[in-house]
């Protein structure tokens, strides 16, 4: 679940990639879990409503949510498969 304390930032840009969307242009919204072996993403609503009511509406408008998950290792990490969003 994300975000793990609210977020007025990650809100604001999520927003603005509606506005973007609504004006025809392609826009994306990327959660990268850092952890492998996750069976879907959903939003925090508990930590921050706001933000997950924000992503839904970004969905509905347009806006691609992705959620990847990830290979932590000392170097750095590496992108893994895709995880299904859920509302």
């Amino acid at each position: 679940m994300f975000p793990d304390a609210p977020t007025e930032r990650g809100l604001k840009h999520v927003r603005e990639l509606i506005r973007l969307a609504s004006e025809g242009h392609e826009c994306y919204v990327i959660l990268v879990v850092q952890m492998s072996g996750i069976d879907y993403f959903i939003p925090n609503y508990d930590v921050h409503r706001e933000f997950g009511e924000a992503l839904e509406e970004a969905s509905r408008s347009g806006v691609k949510v992705l959620a990847f998950d990830c290979e932590v290792c000392e170097k750095g990490m590496d992108l893994g498969s895709a995880v299904e969003v859920r509302f």
